[in-house]
């Protein structure tokens, strides 16, 4: 105990009162003195104590803590505002998105865009990885023997869509404002894989 305490006379007391959990006010007001003196007291004979937090209880009990743990892992493309609601309904507490938000950060979890990918079904999945396993020994003068080709369009007179140009109101046509046309179209030539 600090030497400026132990002339009071009022240790043991106040460790009674810390040992019924009075409050640093409650000793203060029952001894006579302030209640920072109560207050130093109490730190200085009982360092260990646990003292009650402060600030708003937690809104998510650990039932709730589970429950949004639980949505955020097992349902895919849920956010915060369904997983409120889910809460809601399942534990009778009223949560707002942000305290799920909040929540889900102090957990390390967080929202990401998700990725686009294809839309294959079970059977394409399957077909790709077994021509994928089956390519995956290859070296490069089997490859050197694939043609790789695609479907391209050449157009002989210009290009298929209207073409645009710039002209202020009230202006003539000048010759580049005027696309040459080939009657029928002007043909176009399909190239494809061979």
């Amino acid at each position: 105990m600090p030497r400026r305490f132990s002339g009071l006379g009022l240790a043991s007391t106040v460790e009674e009162g810390a040992d019924e959990g009075m409050s640093s006010r409650r000793v203060a007001s029952s001894l006579g003195i302030s209640q920072a003196t109560a207050w130093r007291l109490q730190n200085a004979l009982r360092p260990d104590r646990t003292k009650p937090r402060a600030g708003r209880p937690p809104q998510l009990d650990e039932r709730a803590r589970s429950v949004v743990r639980r949505l955020a892992f097992s349902r895919s493309r849920i956010n915060a505002v369904a997983i409120a609601r889910e809460v809601q309904a399942a534990g009778n507490i009223t949560v707002s998105p942000w305290t799920v938000r909040r929540f889900l950060s102090s957990e390390n979890i967080s929202s990401i865009k998700c990725r686009p990918r294809p839309r294959l079904t079970k059977d394409q999945v399957t077909a790709r990885l077994e021509w994928a396993e089956s390519h995956a020994a290859w070296t490069e003068t089997n490859w050197a023997q694939v043609v790789y080709t695609d479907e391209c369009r050449i157009n002989l007179c210009g290009p298929d869509g209207g073409a645009r140009a710039y002209k202020r109101r009230g202006a003539p046509l000048e010759e580049r404002h005027t696309v040459p046309s080939v009657k029928h179209g002007g043909g176009g030539l399909w190239c494809g894989p061979v």
